[in-house]
């Protein structure tokens, strides 16, 4: 890793810490977007089911929240909501950064470009 890119990750780790979501309202909805989503099922069976997210935006920053339960939230691995900075085609930070996460957020963002909403 680059001196750049460790100074950049540093940087966006602590935006994350530093600005709580929770204190940053994104209430201005703009889709609905449904998404192939893996479900991890048992025998280490995955399935890819759609699930519909309703989107918000606040300048570069979306939340995505999936429409699950929470029961079905477990077996997709997703949290209640999925926060993040889109700016410039890159995605600057994330309140999840797991593989599939990062996964289902590239898709939304795809999905946001179709609609030409990013």
């Amino acid at each position: 890793m680059s001196v750049l890119t460790s100074l950049r990750h540093i940087s966006i780790k602590h935006l994350m810490n530093n600005i709580k979501p929770a204190r940053m309202t994104i209430t201005h909805e703009i889709s609905l977007v449904t998404i192939p989503v893996a479900h991890f099922r048992d025998f280490g069976l995955i399935t890819h089911e759609h699930v519909s997210f309703r989107i918000f935006q606040e300048g570069d920053w979306f939340k995505a929240v999936p429409q699950l339960s929470a029961d079905e939230r477990k077996v997709t691995s997703l949290p209640a909501e999925l926060v993040f900075v889109y700016w410039n085609h890159v995605v600057l930070a994330s309140n999840e950064t797991e593989e599939e996460v990062m996964d289902v957020i590239k898709n939304i963002i795809l999905e946001l470009e179709v609609l030409d909403l990013v």
